[in-house]
């Protein structure tokens, strides 16, 4: 079984899903029953390997204080193992919105801007 580079044993999987919503969980753990496995890694960014169905959140977005950037960052990686081929398009999109929070949506915006205003995601005025 494949595994990334530098994964933080010492955070669980509870840890790593800590202050995420049920909402998200869900479907997580529906991804988990479909084989998915989530890594902590000491990386600057996190991915969602298709082919080994495994996704990695880096332990400064797992440590993070900024308010969702957490549930945020774990939504976009889930979207991605709903829509394989379809990398950041409307697809994954329409997906991220479906599994993010809309509070924290807004993050979406730093990443990618021009594919999150198309897809209708603005900025949380409430964050602002």
């Amino acid at each position: 079984m494949w595994k990334p580079n530098c994964i933080v044993e010492s955070i669980s999987l509870s840890e790593l899903f800590n202050g995420v919503p049920e909402s998200v969980r869900v479907y997580a753990r529906e991804q988990i029953r479909a084989g998915w496995r989530f890594y902590p890694v000491n990386q600057c960014r996190g991915r969602c390997y298709y082919k080994a169905k495994a996704i990695t959140i880096p332990l400064w977005v797992i440590q993070s204080t900024l308010p969702g950037k957490k549930i945020w960052y774990i939504s976009h990686e889930l979207a991605h193992t709903y829509t394989s081929g379809d990398i950041h398009g409307q697809k994954f999109m329409n997906q991220l919105k479906a599994i993010c929070p809309q509070e924290h949506q807004h993050w979406e915006i730093n990443y990618k801007p021009r594919a999150a205003i198309a897809a209708g995601i603005s900025f949380n005025k409430d964050f602002l």
